[in-house]
């Protein structure tokens, strides 16, 4: 964890000193990736799995509640700009599903980015979400991660931009992460983000309203209380199918709704010592999820 908090910060001042020389009085593109879209100040969301078979055992539903605050910016800092947002993730078991589920697994993290625009086109995008994941039955070193991600972004044109990068998340059961794909607007109606871990399309209405479908790849490690077994860890994953409409009523607030499909979804568990463990699919499953974004 330490040798990777030396190398992000390395990394870090290295590059905000050669964004300093290579963007004096030099122009921007519009980046499809870095300035837009707009999202809201915060951001609440919940979600529901019904119940499915977890293969083998019993069943079991999934409540899940988000939230996120991007509570300060600040630009020059190091020669690019800085966002601080807190992030908030809880999933809700509502049953143990005779694999010993927990009640809940939850993230709180403070997720900081920095952007250093350069000549040409490119930019570079550094995050860092240090942070607690856990179920909160009891706290430990296993609770802690601090998942790091560095990417640069190109932005061929005003309406076509591409990005490619790396998610290192030290102490997950998925330590590599990719950043990698494109964001464009198609035409005046059609914005494309076709990129990994997310992928959306979305068509404009007009009159505020919007629609749009998608993919992401879901995975993330918790540390849990430990069993008799030593199993300090827990991984949940999936993959998501989605189509909703959102409706803004500027361009901070705004309400939307969605429905889609959770595939290739598994839970597992591991003792981090030894590496050993047990891995559960579960059947897939239908999901609707509400969100409510606004200035506050």
């Amino acid at each position: 964890m330490k040798r990777t908090m030396i190398v992000f910060l390395t990394l870090l001042l290295t590059t905000s000193v050669y964004a300093e020389k290579n963007s004096k009085n030099k122009p921007f593109n519009v980046c499809q990736i870095v300035d837009v879209p707009f999202d809201p100040v915060v951001e609440l969301s919940v979600g529901f799995i019904p119940s499915s078979v977890v293969e083998g055992h019993g069943d079991v539903s999934m409540t899940e509640i988000s939230a996120h605050w991007a509570f300060a910016h600040f630009w020059d800092i190091l020669f690019g700009d800085v966002d601080l947002m807190l992030r908030l993730n809880s999933t809700i078991f509502s049953d143990s599903a005779g694999i010993d589920l927990p009640g809940q697994l939850s993230r709180i993290a403070l997720d900081a980015g920095w952007t250093g625009r350069f000549a040409d086109g490119y930019s570079i995008q550094a995050r860092i979400l240090p942070g607690i994941y856990n179920d909160f039955r009891e706290f430990g070193g296993d609770a802690f991660y601090m998942p790091v991600s560095v990417a640069v972004v190109k932005s061929f044109d005003s309406k076509l931009s591409g990005i490619f990068g790396v998610e290192v998340r030290p102490g997950f059961d998925q330590q590599i992460m990719p950043l990698i794909g494109v964001g464009c607007m198609l035409n005046d109606r059609t914005r494309l983000d076709a990129r990994l871990p997310e992928s959306r399309i979305v068509y404009y209405l007009g009159r505020g309203w919007s629609t749009h479908a998608g993919f992401i790849w879901q995975n993330m490690s918790y540390g849990i209380h430990p069993d008799d077994s030593g199993v300090n860890q827990m991984t949940v994953e999936d993959f998501r199918f989605f189509c909703g409409t959102t409706f803004r009523l500027s361009d901070n607030l705004q309400f939307s709704g969605e429905i889609g499909r959770a595939l290739g979804r598994n839970i597992e568990y591991e003792n981090t010592d030894s590496n050993a463990g047990d891995k559960f699919d579960i059947e897939d499953a239908m999901l609707v999820r509400f969100t409510f974004g606004g200035p506050f």
